[in-house]
């Protein structure tokens, strides 16, 4: 099936979320899946700088294959990163995930019924967040979620390091280091997992990944109600776009998930 591109602006709070909807060529209505990345690695490099091949697959490409699987594909970048305006901070990417639900329900071609998330990292731990109070997200595709968000004692240490990544960009941002840093403790996948049942939950995980322990999703799966899928993948890391058997495994579990 082929596919169709475009680029879109999303407004929330008065920034601009940078994204692009992908959209499969054949007729009818589509499920949709937002694609939420996570925390970024290290300081963005510059527009001009060409792909680096270490880093994987592009979100555009795996999007793309998505879309080419017949479910319609909207990738994005969270406020503070890449092209979005706005400084990081983790209830503004809650914000965001809701605004992006909202803009994703309103789209032409697209089945509201079937608007699944799929969430790597950070990401994944704020779609599981966003997923306890938003129904309209019918189900959660979670790769490398920690089941715990905060564990550092040194706030203030936390923001220079986020200022110097570039998502933290203006000067007089945030008011507060220590209100900053308490949002990711607000994140608390552990308590937002139970709210998502009835709906599904699919926990990906790899057995090397060497930021989030495995045993966050074996917490994480025995908080979750029915339906739930906890998945180890053997030999696989922490960056998703790295990893070939969890973007497979990403995608099986996204077609088994929202298509009939």
């Amino acid at each position: 099936m082929s596919s169709r591109q475009r680029t879109v602006e999303i407004d929330i709070d008065g920034i601009t979320l940078s994204g692009a909807f992908f959209s499969p060529g054949g007729p009818g209505n589509h499920p949709v899946v937002i694609v939420c990345h996570g925390m970024p690695a290290g300081p963005s490099p510059p527009a001009d700088a060409p792909p680096d091949p270490d880093d994987g697959i592009t979100y555009a490409d795996f999007a793309t294959v998505c879309a080419e699987r017949g479910l319609a594909t909207l990738i994005f970048n969270f406020r503070g990163t890449g092209a979005s305006g706005g400084n990081l901070h983790a209830m503004g990417w809650a914000s965001d995930l809701r605004a992006i639900v909202e803009w994703v329900s309103q789209q032409p071609g697209v089945r509201t019924d079937r608007i699944g998330t799929l969430g790597s990292s950070m990401g994944a731990s704020v779609a599981l967040h966003v997923a306890a109070t938003e129904p309209r997200i019918s189900s959660v595709v979670s790769f490398a979620a920690p089941a715990r968000m905060g564990a550092s004692n040194d706030a203030m240490a936390m923001v220079q390091r986020m200022r110097d990544m570039g998502v933290i960009r203006d000067s007089d941002f945030p008011p507060s280091a220590e209100d900053w840093y308490a949002e990711f403790g607000e994140l608390d996948p552990l308590l937002a997992i139970p709210a998502i049942s009835p709906r599904r939950v699919v926990l990906l995980q790899g057995d090397a990944d060497d930021v989030v322990s495995p045993e966050d999703a074996g917490l994480l799966f025995d908080e979750a109600g029915d339906p739930k899928n906890l998945v180890m993948l053997p030999g696989v890391g922490h960056r998703f776009r790295r990893e070939p058997a969890a973007i497979e495994a990403c995608l099986d579990w996204l077609e088994t998930t929202l298509l009939d």
